[in-house]
């Protein structure tokens, strides 16, 4: 069922954009302070942006 977007009841898609980039930037995070790999952390962001639904954005 489609709830239509209010500022009270913001769309599933905007919450899951807004999970999204939290997921990223902490990936960022750890791709910067060297903690995983590349490889890893783009295997990841595609993981994540999948499960949320959304296009990934490129590391």
């Amino acid at each position: 069922m489609d709830i239509p977007y209010t500022l009270q009841t913001p769309s599933e898609k905007v919450i899951n954009e807004i999970k999204y980039f939290a997921a990223f930037s902490a990936l960022k995070r750890l791709l910067e302070q060297e903690k995983i790999t590349l490889e890893n952390c783009r295997l990841a962001n595609v993981a994540i942006a999948e499960k949320y639904g959304v296009s990934q954005l490129h590391i």
